[in-house]
């Protein structure tokens, strides 16, 4: 038998190098390996400087709403109906930038028209300015009219416009139930535009002594709709538009047992305004000519401010008690 040879002392040098090498990887792994074990799970601190809450964050806090009422846009998705409109065929029609001009130049004409001191009683605003679209307030109108039931929602304040104003309109048209019975269709245009109108003519029930003080209690008639489409405070303006089917049942007076029921289709219109209506407070500030007080002017109204003329600091409420 042969007998091994004996290790030379360079393979000796060589296998103790190996040995090292071997040991220093170990323990480079094992330290990577704690360093990445201790290191803590991402959190939004990790997130870019620019990272912010969730807008819905805002509208579900306590302190979103004067008084601490809810806010409508708390828990709203955009895209979801509420259990309102379950089996009423809703559906939201979308205002696109028609039908937002359309909302703009019924406000804004309309606006001038009192500014400029061209309806009876009223006088010359002297800071009455055009408004314009805002996007938040449309979706918080879209969270009330998702619910197919017509009626103010407690609060649709924004971070901007903690005090936002509300005006509500409802359009219907309807058919005798029966076979293949379907409702007569109507347009959005035309229902945004009776809506507007019927808000306005609220005119009628107002006096100039309402302008310089809205009232508590309105004797003569509704004159809230109004004021808050005349308001100079009122910069911008967001709507929101569905149409949804109900059933109506109308019972004759002799005989409770015989009743015609009807199919309607609903429009259902409401539209949020960044300020609102506040007891003891001005709808305007009047004047002898109108724009006395502008800075900067409407390119197509001549009795409005630009809608970049900068608002005034008025304090919120004021003191007065808020209204829609």
């Amino acid at each position: 038998m042969r007998s091994k040879a004996p290790m030379g002392p360079s393979i000796k040098i060589i296998l103790a190098k190996i040995m090292v090498t071997l040991v220093l990887l170990l323990v480079e792994t094992k330290c990577c390996a704690s360093t990445s074990s201790s290191r803590p799970a991402k959190t939004d601190l990790d997130d870019p400087p620019n990272h912010r809450p969730a807008q819905t964050d805002f509208y579900c806090r306590k302190d979103a709403c004067p008084g601490g009422v809810a806010n409508v846009g708390c828990h709203c998705s955009a895209g979801a109906y509420g259990t309102g409109c379950v089996g009423k065929a809703a559906r939201r029609i979308s205002l696109d930038q028609h039908l937002r001009d359309v909302i703009l130049r019924e406000h804004n004409v309309k606006r001038n028209l009192i500014a400029c001191g061209s309806i009876e009683p009223f006088e010359p605003a002297a800071r009455m300015a055009e408004v314009t679209w805002d996007a938040e307030l449309e979706h918080l109108a879209w969270c009330n009219v998702r619910q197919c039931a017509y009626g103010h929602d407690h609060c649709r304040s924004t971070r901007a416009f903690h005090f936002a104003g509300q005006n509500i309109a409802q359009r219907t048209a309807c058919v005798a139930v029966g076979a293949g019975a379907v409702p007569p269709a109507m347009k959005p245009d035309e229902t945004i535009h009776k809506s507007i109108g019927s808000w306005f003519q609220e005119h009628g029930n107002a006096t100039l002594g309402m302008i310089d003080r809205f009232p508590a209690n309105v004797t003569s008639g509704p004159i809230g709709h109004f004021t808050v489409m005349v308001n100079e405070k009122v910069r911008r303006v967001g709507c929101a538009l569905i149409a949804y089917k109900q059933q109506q049942q109308q019972h004759r007076q002799k005989d409770s047992q015989n009743h015609n029921r009807k199919i309607c289709l609903v429009h259902y219109l409401v539209c949020n305004y960044s300020h609102t209506n506040f007891v003891r407070q001005k709808t305007y500030t009047k004047s002898p000519e109108p724009v006395q007080n502008c800075s900067l002017y409407s390119a197509e109204y001549s009795c409005l401010c630009s809608s970049h003329e900068p608002l005034l600091a008025t304090g919120g409420g004021g003191g007065g008690d808020g209204t829609y």
